[in-house]
C-alpha cells in the first residue's frame, strides 16, 4: 500500500496509542460499500491463513497537516482480485472511524475523471471534489459508473425532487471541455438507439458530506470510446449545473498524477488543482506527458523568464513522497544516457486561468515503471516550488 492524505487526525504520530484498538488506522474492511455503517464490518484478511489482524500495525502519522506511506506490505493471505471492491477505512487517535474509501482494481479502456472545476459561470457556494471511473461494459454500448465526491448539495438525497430535470445528476454532457457554457450542451447518448434519455435517473444521494456509488449501469448506445473526451457535469437539488469534469480514457501502464497538494514549506498564494498523465512511450525510455491544471502562476506564458532555472516548470523529481521538501531533490532523468537535463524545457503558459498541453514527450533515459512513485513538482515564473504531486500507475486513484 501507498498513500498521501491530507485531514486526518493531527495528534496521529504524536498521540500516545497504545493499546488503543484501530488507532490511526488504514485498514481494508469487509464491507463493499461506504452507504451503509452497519454492512462494513471488520478488517479483511484470510483467517485460515493467519489467525493474527496484519491491519493492526498499519498506522498513519501526520506531519503539517500531511500523512503519506510508500510500499507498506499487508499479510493478509488475499490477492488484489479478492481485496478489490472491499472498501478502505481511515480511523483517528481514538480508533473512531472517520472515512470510507470505496477500493476497485482498475480496468484497462475504463474512463477516468478526478479533475473537478466549477462550472462555467456558476457563482454559488458548491465545491465539488473527488473522482469519478466509467469502467468497460463489454460490447453492451453502457457505461459502468463509480464515483465518491465531496462538496456536492447537501440537500440531494433528502430534498423532494420529483419533476426536477437533472436534480442531483451526474451526467455525460456532449461537449469536450468546461472552460465554455455554451458549448457544453445536453446529455450524450445515442438518440438513434434509445429514445428515452438514459441519464436522468442517475442521481447522487449526499450522507455526511459525502456522495459514493459503485457500479452504476448507464445504457449510453456508446462505447467508453465514444464518450472519451466528453465532459461530466454535476447538478444541485434545482437541477443546475455546479460542477463540470473532463473524462478520458487511462491508459494501461500509464501514470497518472490527480492529487496535488502544496509544496512542503510554500506559504505563497498559489494553489494547483488538476491532473497529469504520462503514457506510456513503448521502448524509448521516454514520457510523454500530458496535463490541465490551475492555479499556477498567471504570469507564466507571459513573462519573460529567460535564463530562470525551473521557471514554470512541471517537472518528476528524485523524491518519493510529498511530506519532506529535504527529500525531494532535483530533476530525475538517466544521467549516464543523457548529460543534458530534460527537464528544463519543459514549462507551462497560463491562460485564462488554465494551463493545458499534451502529448509532451521527455527524453529521460527512463522508463514509466522506472519513474513511477516519484513525485512532481511545479514552479512558479520566479522557479520557485509551488506544488508536488504523488504519481501512480492508472488504476483507482488514492484516497
Amino acid at each position: 500500500m501507498s498513500y498521501e492524505i491530507i485531514g486526518g487526525d493531527a495528534s496521529c504520530g504524536t498521540a500516545n496509542v497504545t493499546g488503543i484498538a484501530n488507532a490511526c488506522g488504514i485498514h481494508i474492511h469487509v464491507g463493499t460499500n461506504c452507504s451503509d455503517a452497519s454492512t462494513i464490518g471488520g478488517h479483511f484478511w484470510n483467517k485460515t491463513l493467519y489467525s493474527t489482524d496484519p491491519w493492526q500495525s498499519v498506522m498513519y502519522a501526520t506531519a503539517n497537516g500531511k500523512a503519506s506511506a510508500t510500499d507498506v506490505t499487508i499479510a493478509t493471505g488475499l490477492t488484489n482480485q479478492e481485496v478489490a471492491d472491499r472498501v478502505v477505512i481511515i480511523h483517528d487517535a481514538t480508533g473512531a472511524r472517520i472515512s470510507c474509501i470505496p477500493v476497485s482494481i482498475g480496468s484497462p479502456g475504463g474512463l477516468v475523471s478526478n479533475y473537478v472545476v466549477s462550472y462555467p459561470g456558476y457563482t454559488g457556494n458548491l465545491s465539488v471534489m473527488g473522482s469519478l471511473q466509467f469502467s468497460p461494459e463489454g460490447s453492451d454500448a453502457s457505461q459502468i459508473l463509480s464515483y465518491e465526491i465531496t462538496g456536492g448539495d447537501a440537500s440531494c438525497g433528502a430534498a423532494n425532487v420529483t419533476g426536477i430535470a437533472n436534480a442531483c445528476g451526474i451526467h455525460i454532457h456532449v461537449g469536450t471541455n468546461c472552460s465554455d457554457a455554451s458549448s457544453i450542451g445536453g446529455h450524450f447518448w445515442n438518440k438513434t438507439l434509445y429514445s428515452t434519455d438514459p441519464w436522468q435517473s442517475v442521481m447522487y444521494a449526499t450522507v455526511n458530506g459525502k456522495a459514493s456509488a459503485t457500479d452504476v449501469t448507464i445504457a449510453t448506445g456508446l462505447t467508453n470510446q465514444e464518450v472519451a473526451d466528453r465532459v461530466v457535469i454535476i447538478h444541485d437539488a434545482t437541477g443546475a449545473r455546479i460542477s463540470c469534469i473532463p473524462v478520458s480514457i487511462g491508459s494501461p501502464g500509464g501514470l497518472v498524477s490527480s492529487y496535488v497538494v502544496s509544496y512542503p514549506g510554500y506559504t505563497g498564494n498559489l494553489s494547483v488543482m488538476g491532473s497529469l498523465q504520462f503514457s506510456p512511450e513503448g521502448s524509448d525510455a521516454s514520457q510523454i506527458l500530458s496535463y490541465e491544471i490551475t492555479g499556477g502562476d498567471a504570469s507564466c506564458g507571459t513573462a519573460n523568464v529567460t535564463g530562470i532555472a525551473n521557471a514554470c516548470g512541471i517537472h518528476i523529481h528524485v523524491g518519493t513522497n510529498c511530506s519532506d521538501a529535504s527529500t525531494i531533490g532535483g530533476h530525475f532523468w538517466n544521467k549516464t544516457l543523457y548529460s543534458t537535463d530534460p527537464w528544463q524545457s519543459v514549462m507551462y503558459a497560463t491562460a485564462n486561468g488554465k494551463a493545458s498541453a499534451t502529448d509532451v514527450t521527455i527524453a529521460t533515459g527512463l522508463t514509466n515503471q522506472e519513474v513511477a512513485d516519484r513525485v512532481v513538482i511545479i514552479h512558479d515564473a520566479t522557479g520557485a516550488r509551488i506544488s508536488c504531486s504523488q504519481m501512480y500507475f492508472f488504476k483507482q486513484p488514492p484516497a
